[in-house]
Order: C-alpha cells, then sequence, then structure tokens
C-alpha cells in the first residue's frame, strides 16, 4: 500500500499527461467504483524496468515554513523527478531565496490565484514538455522517495488510469 503522511483534507495525486479529456470524463465512473483497488492494489513487481526522469512536480505554497517545504523537498529525491515547481501565492522572497538552493526547482511568484490556477501555472509549462506524468502536492506532504517508482510502474501498467490518489496515512497512523 502506498503512504504518504498529510493533514486532513489534503490530497496528493499523480496525473498522466497523455490521457484525452474524452478519456478521463469515460473512466470518472469506473474510477469511483474501483476507487479502493487502486489504492490497495499489488504493484507487479517486474524486473530491470527503467524509469528515466519522467515526473514534474508542482507545489502551491502561500507564507509556507520552510521547515514543511524542506521536508517536503526531501521526498522528491527520486530520480524519477526532473522539474519541480513551487508556486508561491504569497510570492515571499524567504521562501524563492530558499528555492534557489536546489537544482531542479523552479521558483514562480505569484499574486494569490488560488490553490488550483497556482497548479495550473506549472502545468501551462508541463504540457510542452515530454514528461508523462506530474504530481500535484501539498508543501506538507511527505513520503518515501521510493513510492514514485511504484506509483510510475502502476500508471505504466495501467493505461486506462489518467490519476492516482495514494493512500494518505496521518503521522500517527
Amino acid at each position: 500500500m502506498l503512504e504518504a503522511e498529510v493533514p486532513e483534507n489534503y490530497i496528493c495525486s499523480i496525473n498522466s499527461l497523455n490521457i484525452s479529456l474524452d478519456d478521463r470524463r469515460r473512466f470518472k465512473e469506473s474510477f469511483l467504483e474501483n476507487y479502493k483497488w487502486v489504492f490497495n492494489c499489488k504493484f507487479c513487481h517486474r524486473k530491470n524496468i527503467v524509469f528515466d526522469s519522467m515526473i514534474t512536480v508542482s507545489i502551491v505554497t502561500y507564507k509556507t515554513n520552510l521547515e514543511e517545504l524542506s521536508r517536503c523537498l526531501q521526498s522528491l529525491t527520486s530520480s524519477l523527478i526532473s522539474q519541480i515547481y513551487v508556486i508561491d501565492n504569497s510570492h515571499q522572497q524567504y521562501i524563492a531565496d530558499f528555492c534557489q538552493q536546489y537544482a531542479n526547482v523552479e521558483y514562480i511568484g505569484s499574486d494569490n490565484v488560488g490553490y488550483g490556477a497556482g497548479h495550473n501555472q506549472a502545468l501551462r509549462q508541463v504540457l510542452d514538455s515530454d514528461k508523462k506524468y506530474h504530481l500535484v502536492l501539498n508543501s506538507d506532504v511527505y513520503f518515501e522517495p521510493s513510492v514514485l517508482e511504484k506509483i510510475c510502474r502502476y500508471m505504466d501498467e495501467n493505461s486506462d488510469v489518467g490519476q492516482l490518489i495514494p493512500n494518505t496515512i496521518y503521522p500517527n497512523g
């Protein structure tokens, strides 16, 4: 089972960038029917699978604590991650300065356009790339970097799945 630690009402998702809107609509109902199966599946453990940097990430912040952001970014050390976009809806210099210490983090200072619109700023850049998946993440989410390989393997082996939301577990279990 995939695990990520998040506060209540927060969502961590990974979206396939190569599925059409029609396919997303078509699978909407079946996704809800298969919800528990998708999150609790046993992943196929094929050997010798090579994953390139295939994931981009967007994190929307607003006056975010740097310790929290640092812990989140430490979860993203997998070689699967090619680019991380930190969209700062508070446009704070301390967050911009913090992001400069990471080679694959791009800081986007923004007016407070909202959570979804913040992620859309990164997605506009990602859609022109050759990356296969995009991870929408909150800054207070952290997980073992090895989880990403399991997610990619599942998404690759299940081309009819357009979005995956891992089971989330609070730090206290």
